[in-house]
This record gives C-alpha cells, sequence and structure tokens, in this order.
C-alpha cells in the first residue's frame, strides 16, 4: 500500500481545507494537533454551507433575469409615479408639462411654481386639448376648500367642484 506523504507547506493547504469545510477542528491552542468532527456535524456544516451557495446562486439568477427583462421589455409609464423634492422641483414641473401630449394628473400643493400667477405652459396645453386633473393642497389658514381659478374657460369647468371633464372650448 503506498502512503501519501504531504510537505510542511502541502500539509497546511490541506488541513485548512478540511478546517474550512468542517471535517476537522484543532484540539487545542498549542499543539496545532487535528482532529475529526463528529460526522453528523460536520455534514450538517456542509449541507448548510451549500443550501447557502445555493441560495445566493438563485438570488443572483433572480437578479439577472430582472436585469434581463428591464433591458427587454422597459415599464411602461403609464402607472409611473414621480416625487420629485427639493430647488429643482419648479424646473421639472416645467420640464414635463412641455412634454404632456394627453393628461396631467397632479398634487400641487404649495408654494406653487408659479409663484401664484397664472400658468402659461398649462394655459397652451389646455388649449391643444390636454386635460389636466390637478388637486390643490390649501394653506393651512383656509377651512374650506377652493379652486383654482384661469383664464382659460376649459381650466374654470375643470376646476368646479364635482366637475369630471373639461367641457369644450366655444
Amino acid at each position: 500500500m503506498g502512503h501519501l506523504l504531504f510537505g510542511g507547506q502541502a500539509l497546511d493547504r490541506e488541513l485548512a481545507h478540511l478546517r474550512k469545510l468542517g471535517l476537522i477542528t484543532t484540539a487545542g491552542t498549542d499543539t496545532g494537533e487535528h482532529v475529526p468532527v463528529e460526522p453528523s456535524i460536520a455534514l450538517e456544516a456542509m449541507a448548510l454551507t451549500r443550501s447557502a451557495e445555493v441560495h445566493q446562486a438563485h438570488l443572483a439568477a433572480i437578479q439577472a433575469y430582472r436585469g434581463y427583462r428591464r433591458s427587454t421589455a422597459p415599464q411602461e409609464t403609464e402607472d409611473l409615479l414621480e416625487v420629485v423634492r427639493g430647488p429643482h422641483v419648479a424646473e421639472r414641473i416645467w420640464n414635463i408639462e412641455e412634454a404632456v401630449e394627453s393628461q396631467v394628473l397632479r398634487f400641487d400643493p404649495p408654494p406653487y411654481h408659479t409663484h401664484g400667477t397664472a400658468n402659461p405652459i398649462e394655459i397652451e396645453k389646455l388649449g391643444n386639448g390636454v386635460e389636466y386633473r390637478v388637486v390643490y393642497s390649501n394653506p393651512p389658514s383656509r377651512t374650506r376648500p377652493t379652486t383654482a381659478s384661469t383664464s382659460n374657460p376649459a381650466s374654470r369647468q375643470a376646476n368646479r367642484p364635482g366637475s369630471c371633464r373639461p367641457s369644450p372650448s366655444n
């Protein structure tokens, strides 16, 4: 029968590998002696390690698939909700509003991006058939709901309580 002999570094590598697998452990701190781990404990440790590796592979596959789906079928914007805060809110509102083609749905709390003046883009878009559905927030000092007023008849109709659609301009 042949015996496999290891040199110093090779033996240390093999012992480290067996320790990593949970098959052996050191008997003491000073002796450097290694002893086998009880088989049921070693097998359970190996099974848990493999299970964790499979779980990580599963998560990586899910992430890769989601990334693939996002790149091949981008999300429709019909259900997109965007929350913008900070000093660039007004600029973002103007940019979005200029690009609108059919409908604007918006919550509009103070401070208003038009600084209390008429919104020229809204007036232009209303004239071109764009529908506006805007919920205006009341200032804290007000107790009754108010509606916004603008020089556009369609907007006045849209802001009237109980109105669902602007009436066509005559």
